[in-house]
């Protein structure tokens, strides 16, 4: 259960499951070392890269006391996803072929499949667009067979997002149609920064079946809800976003972290731009008024989502609507101001 809710993006019931099976399984049994990869895995997704780095390496050591081949891949995926994360992308591609030639030896297509999308992304990362297009050409024919849906949507996806000459013309075409006919729209959402542009461009596509696709894809999109943000105001204004901390140059451009400061003190959380206008500029005009608002809407719907391509995308933090503008604090989210008035 907890491996799913990780998969998924459902991360709060992943942790809650994971420290569940902790209490319960025996110290170094395959039941912990589980745990373990799924909480490092969690603090990889958090940027708490030695918290990651300390639970793989004891998950590892009691998955090869054990003999679990499965978890040994599981294991080495992960050191391989945080090994591509700090940057060292030669180190990731070894312990993914490590995987790779685990899962060979036990003969299981679908652990060789997922070793192969973990090699095409060190090369990727490492600016080997080519190596990477080769690996997940051979991640799609391992997966294919076995209908392993998920991976080999996962594959698609990342050949489609490839630039250059690298992509298959229908590789989007495909990746597209599997996230809708199994419903992977969490896969969606997590990947966001590949697919907005890929659904940028087929929203204009002559193709009729592309377009309207791409446009259900978008829609269904904004109804998963998104990361949690920590915000902290008293004593200045800092924003998390998951494990990214948000910079403080977005959130000064354009009066964005004004913004959102006036926002989470407002009554519902939600301003008008003449009600904007008066706190940011009290002695200038309409047109100030409303070109002030415009411009830090823009910059802090940017700030917590830059992978947005345009307008066409709606926010899943702030609804602006007919002058209006609202913060949509998602579940989860930690406000110290309300942390502070509810002690």
């Amino acid at each position: 259960m907890s491996w799913i809710y990780w998969l998924t993006g459902q991360r709060i019931q992943a942790a809650v499951s994971a420290r569940e099976l902790a209490e319960l399984a025996q110290p170094g049994s395959m039941g912990a070392a589980y745990a373990g990869c799924i909480r490092a895995n969690l603090g990889l997704d958090d940027g708490n890269f030695e918290e990651a780095r300390r639970l793989f390496s004891e998950a590892r050591s009691a998955a090869e006391a054990i003999g679990a081949p499965d978890l040994n891949v599981y294991v080495r995926l992960g050191l391989s996803r945080l090994q591509r994360q700090c940057g060292n992308f030669s180190e990731a591609a070894q312990w993914a072929e490590d995987a790779r030639k685990l899962a060979g030896r036990v003969d299981y297509p679908q652990l060789a499949g997922q070793s192969l999308i973990e090699l095409a992304r060190a090369a990727w990362a490492s600016g080997d667009e080519a190596g990477a297009a080769a690996y997940l050409v051979q991640a799609c024919a391992a997966l294919e067979p076995i209908q392993a849906n998920f991976d080999l949507c996962r594959a698609r996806l990342y050949l489609a997002a490839l630039p250059g000459p690298n992509s298959p013309a229908d590789a989007w075409t495909e990746a597209l149609s599997g996230i809708l006919e199994h419903d992977y729209i969490f896969l969606a959402y997590q990947e966001r920064r590949l697919v907005y542009p890929l659904l940028a461009a087929s929203l204009e596509s002559n193709d009729f079946r592309l377009s309207q696709a791409s446009a259900a894809l978008v829609e269904q999109m904004q109804r998963v809800p998104p990361e949690p943000l920590r915000i902290v105001t008293l004593g200045g204004l800092a924003v998390w976003q998951a494990g990214r901390a948000i910079p403080r140059a977005e959130l000064a451009r354009r009066r964005a972290g004004e913004l959102l400061a006036l926002l989470i003190v407002s009554p519902g959380r939600c301003l008008s731009y003449d009600q904007v206008g008066e706190a940011l500029g009290p002695e200038q005009d309409f047109e100030w008024a409303k070109m002030t608002f415009q411009h830090a809407t823009s910059s802090l719907r940017h700030a917590l989502e830059p992978e947005l391509p345009d307008r066409r995308f709606p926010s899943h933090y702030l609804e602006v609507n007919e002058g209006q503008v609202r913060l949509a604090l998602p579940p989860g989210s930690r406000l110290d101001l309300d942390a502070f008035q509810e002690a």
